[in-house]
């Protein structure tokens, strides 16, 4: 039986897997950022294991609240918002932003 890489003990709760490196973790051991919604669960990246989408490399990226893709903001370009929206506090990658208008994502 797997325990949680975090806390080590086995709980009563469902494990969650890290889609890379297979590791298992109880949901409520992760931060609340960082936990996937539940369509994204089998493509959850832990923190040890994510990388920028872009570049591949690790550290300070932002995470993409609709599917949890990682990036760099510098790889982003200079025109694309690197910040939450200030009115719902969620940031969304290249991928998942849509025209308010027609809804066609880019």
């Amino acid at each position: 039986r797997n325990v949680c890489y975090l806390c080590g003990s086995l709980g009563q709760e469902e494990l969650l897997y890290c889609c890379i490196c297979c590791e298992a973790y109880h949901t409520f051991c992760i931060d609340e950022e960082d936990r996937p919604s539940n369509d994204n669960k089998d493509n959850w990246c832990c923190d040890n294991c994510q990388f920028c989408n872009v570049c591949g490399y690790q550290n300070n990226l932002l995470s993409c609240d609709r599917c949890q893709s990682t990036y760099h903001p510098e790889c982003l370009g200079p025109n694309y918002p690197t910040r939450p929206s200030s009115k719902k506090n969620i940031w969304v990658c290249t991928k998942c932003v849509k025209c308010k208008s027609c809804g066609v994502t880019t």
